[in-house]
């Protein structure tokens, strides 16, 4: 039987706290504006299997794992520090490490439902599962780094969470005949799925299936590091304006799926 410990936690001090009101655990964006928030949980963990749950009240944008020493500063989307770092899992349950690659057919989030990740530190390699209502997810990571960090992403005005659960157990909840029916994809390289959602519209489109391209971490550090091309007034403008069109296309789709 799997025994559950707790764990005291706490959160980073960080301007992405500027916008979320805190009440014991839980956790609210301020109704005056849509900035993002990534709230970052200590202690990291770096042994043993834990889970962290929250109850998503309204609106949460998306939860995932970080490295150590990514620490995330006001107003950042999760790849702002740089990709490879971080496992994302998007509100429409869509996965993502590196590149502008998302992994699909895990289940997109609803109000007053269980979002919960674990990580496995025990086992190697070591691995990262989601739950939607204790239900194990068909995507998960294999290769985590060492020691990572557990965070929530809010967007939107008003959002909301609370954590349920932090804690260490002395078994994983998924066995391992359970994973080896899930789909599996692996820390510090590349996915390419066959499965592609157009988030500008919501609608999904197939491509030739390709096998996964594999990068290590120290190729895609030099890649992030190459010099990029800078952009005019213009070009500025036109990103933004696609960028706010984008975001208020997929807060439609969230209203009309919760």
């Amino acid at each position: 039987m799997t025994q559950q410990t707790s764990i005291s936690f706490k959160v980073i001090s960080s301007p992405q706290l500027a916008d979320i009101a805190v009440k014991g655990d839980t956790f609210t964006h301020s109704e005056l504006n849509h900035n993002r928030s990534i709230i970052q949980f200590d202690p990291v963990i770096k042994s043993g299997v834990v889970r962290f749950e929250i109850t998503n009240f309204r609106g949460v944008y998306g939860v995932g794992v970080s490295e150590e020493s990514l620490i995330y500063k006001g107003n950042e989307e999760p790849d702002a520090r740089g990709k490879g770092k971080f496992v994302y899992q998007h509100w429409s349950g869509a996965i993502h490490h590196t590149e502008d690659s998302w992994i699909e057919d895990n289940s997109s989030y609803g109000s007053g439902h269980h979002i919960a990740m674990e990580l496995n530190m025990d086992v190697i390699p070591r691995t990262l599962t989601f739950f939607y209502d204790s239900i194990l997810q068909k995507n998960y990571v294999v290769n985590i780094p060492p020691a990572m960090r557990f965070w929530v992403y809010l967007y939107n005005e008003g959002t909301s969470f609370q954590i349920t659960k932090f804690e260490r157990l002395s078994n994983p909840s998924a066995s391992q005949q359970q994973l080896d029916q899930q789909k599996k994809y692996e820390y510090g390289k590349l996915w390419v799925s066959d499965k592609v959602r157009d988030f500008s519209t919501g609608n999904e489109g197939r491509i030739p299936r390709r096998r996964t391209k594999h990068i290590d971490s120290e190729q895609l550090e030099e890649k992030q590091q190459q010099p990029k091309k800078k952009l005019t007034e213009k070009e500025k403008k036109e990103l933004e304006k696609e960028q706010k069109k984008r975001e208020e296309e997929e807060q439609k789709i969230r209203e009309k799926e919760e």
